[in-house]
């Protein structure tokens, strides 16, 4: 099974646990998420697991060795890469 069809049985993570996971798993790598930078990933993130994971992974990548996630890191990571990664990971899926 597929990542995504997991996650579908899991079902959405709410809005505020999305927000509290991107922020503790920064800060256990001594990292701090920007607020404008947090919205733009939960929003991208849409409650989805897999792009909970995505999202944070691109993000963290974009931010490259800064002590912060900023808006500008956050942008790039997910216009640039999570987002067209999903897609292309969406299409591949097998239909049932």
């Amino acid at each position: 099974m597929t990542p995504s069809r997991r996650s579908s049985r899991i079902g959405a993570i709410p809005d505020p646990d999305v927000r509290e996971a991107l922020r503790e798993t920064a800060a256990i790598g001594g990292r701090e998420v920007a607020s404008d930078a947090l919205k733009a990933c939960v929003s991208a993130i849409g409650g989805y697991p897999y792009m909970l994971q995505l999202v944070g992974l691109r993000c963290w990548q974009a931010s490259n060795l800064s002590g912060i996630i900023s808006a500008e890191a956050a942008k790039r990571g997910i216009v640039r890469f999570a987002l067209p990664e999903f897609k292309a990971f969406a299409q591949e899926e097998p239909a049932d």
